[in-house]
Formats: C-alpha cells, structure tokens, sequence
C-alpha cells in the first residue's frame, strides 16, 4: 500500500514539474531591430584626420626624444626576434620547396678489416647519389603549403 502512494506521490511530482517547465521556458523570439535607428550619421568620424596615419618623427617633433625613440627601435630585441623568426621561416620554405625537386649527393666510405694474422684490408669508395621522391599523396606539397602559411603568418605578426 505504501508503496502506491510512492508511485501516486512521483507521478504527481513529475506532472507539476512539466507544467511548471512550459510556464517558465517559452520559445525564444529575436527582437527586430532596424538598422537606420542604431547608426546614425552625425556620429561618422571622418578618418581623413587621424593621428595613426602620420610617422612617428611628425608626432614627436623634440629632437632628443626622436633620438631616443630611434635608438629603441635599432635595439629592440622583440623586433630582431620577430625579424629572424620571419628568415628562419623563410629558410623552412625554401627547403620545403627544394624538397619536391631530384635530390644529387656525392658519399665518400672507408673501412679497415683485419682477420687473424692476415695484413689489414683497406677498402674505399667514392661515388654519386641521385635521388628523387615522388610526391603521390600529397605530403611534399602539404609541407610545402604550410611553410608558406608559417611565413606569412609571422610576417603579419611581425
């Protein structure tokens, strides 16, 4: 019997929590918004007249803080940093680029085998190497891609 009233007590519970839910949530309704009312034209700038368009040494017209300014930018690690992440970025593409191509070495060897009381043997060789990938999946030209991308993105960072 108890365990009717378990039963009646959850089933109640439950209804009045859905009821409960579609009273509190309803679907959601963007509100419209005309575009002529949110900008208006007498808050335009005019972007003839900015500052970020002039130079430095037009801002700063003292000489001693042009001199000093100057003496930052030459010494700015973060610049040099940037300046040599962007050539070693560019090494990497130009290897990438190098890669698609006929690889041509020259490999030299030389050994020395003795065995038991025989005189040491002395072997030597010399000779070309020429080897070419070909790039049937794509990966050669996917580096490739992707070293230009590097590049580009640390020159924009830059």
């Amino acid at each position: 019997m108890k365990i009717i009233y378990i039963y009646v007590a959850a089933a109640a519970l439950l209804l009045g929590s859905c009821a409960s839910w579609k009273q509190i949530h309803t679907d959601y309704s963007p509100q419209k918004i005309v575009g002529d009312s949110v900008i208006r034209q007498e808050f335009l700038s005019d972007t003839t007249q900015t500052i970020a368009l002039k130079q430095w040494r037009e801002f700063y017209k003292d000489p001693q803080l042009q001199s000093l300014i100057s003496k930052a930018l030459e010494n700015n690690s973060d610049l040099r940093k940037a300046s040599l992440k962007i050539e070693e970025a560019e090494a990497n593409l130009q290897q990438s680029k190098r890669a698609l191509g006929p690889s041509a070495d020259i490999a030299a060897t030389g050994s020395v085998s003795k065995f038991g009381s025989n005189s040491a043997t002395k072997t030597y060789s010399i000779g070309p190497e020429v080897s070419w990938t070909a790039d049937l999946i794509g990966k050669l030209n996917n580096n490739k891609k992707a070293a230009l991308a590097t590049v580009e993105e640390r020159q924009y960072a830059a």
